[in-house]
């Protein structure tokens, strides 16, 4: 919205935003809490991996929004989102990012979904666009490598919604049926 209404309210609506998840949220050494009460106290829970590199791509955008990038606190925090979803989400044997994780790290449930896949796909390309860091672009083709390979369906459009670490369908939505598309996380329907 910022990017077409420049409206001082949005623009400060979008700072709070930026603000709630860069601080209250987030937490050391790279990780966002799913969960917290009105007052924007965290609840302790588990992780979302893909939710968090995401998150880093959509800070990111917002500070550019906000005319406050390069920051270069905004920059580590997005990049520490990303480090810690690599060390702890990246399924080393299979590829690609598994879907849950405990408040510690450790992997809970290594199953793939299709918009952890994708989510953390853009926040790889984000971050290394960000920093030029080969070590994001290689992740992020291993990543779109096993979203083509496992995840997306060439025979009739859309995405396999869940798959196993090794790539075996398990799982689908209706949502993800021949005749609609997801594109930038808007779902669009054909006809």
């Amino acid at each position: 919205l910022s990017r077409v209404w420049r409206d001082p309210l949005v623009l400060t609506r979008l700072r709070e935003v930026v603000d709630i998840l860069l601080n209250p949220l987030y937490a050391e050494p790279g990780k966002l809490h799913l969960v917290a009460r009105r007052d924007w106290t965290p609840v302790r829970g588990g992780l979302s991996f893909g939710h968090d590199a995401e998150a880093a791509h959509l800070v990111i955008d917002a500070a550019k929004q906000l005319d406050d990038w390069p920051n270069p606190e905004t920059l580590r925090k997005c990049k520490a989102l990303i480090d810690f979803a690599l060390q702890h989400g990246w399924d080393q044997r299979n590829g690609g990012i598994t879907y849950w994780g405990d408040w510690l790290g450790n992997v809970t449930d290594s199953t793939k979904n299709w918009w952890a896949g994708a989510e953390s796909l853009l926040g790889l390309a984000t971050m290394y666009r960000e920093t030029n860091d080969p070590t994001y672009r290689d992740y992020a083709e291993r990543q779109w490598e096993f979203l083509a390979r496992h995840q997306i369906d060439h025979q009739h459009g859309g995405w396999d919604q869940t798959v196993s670490p090794s790539g075996i369908v398990i799982g689908d939505d209706v949502w993800l049926a021949a005749g609609v598309r997801v594109l930038d996380g808007v779902t669009i329907a054909d006809g």
